[in-house]
């Protein structure tokens, strides 16, 4: 009975919204998005075309490299002389000092263990 009461009522349910809905107006308002998204991915694919040629062009950044080292030199800073004296490594961090010492205390407290149990 509470099942058929259920299946009653879920039937009313969507009666009444079959009614509430304009299937008309759905289908134009579906057509219009479709036509919206595609006018939205064609205008993608321009901008990503205009992207790809605007920045493909190596003669852009020679020139800005160029413009920049000139200005730099136009100020006295050689860049090239300063980079030279730029170390290459990170320095070693206080962890990386710290490891090998503490390796070498367990190996010394290894060796003094055995060499006890051999003295006794």
């Amino acid at each position: 009975a509470a099942a058929m009461s259920a299946i009653s009522k879920t039937t009313q349910v969507m009666a009444n919204v079959n009614s509430a809905t304009n299937n008309v107006e759905t289908a134009k308002m579906l057509a219009n998005f479709q036509k919206e998204s595609t006018k939205m991915d064609l205008n993608m694919e321009s901008l990503d075309e205009f992207l790809e040629d605007a920045f493909e062009d190596s003669d852009v950044e020679e020139e800005a490299d160029e413009i920049v080292s000139a200005t730099l030199a136009g100020i006295g800073i050689d860049l090239g002389a300063m980079m030279a004296d730029a170390p290459t490594r990170a320095p070693p961090t206080q962890v990386q000092i710290e490891q090998p010492i503490a390796e070498e205390n367990n190996e010394a407290a290894d060796l003094e263990a055995r060499f006890a149990a051999l003295s006794s």
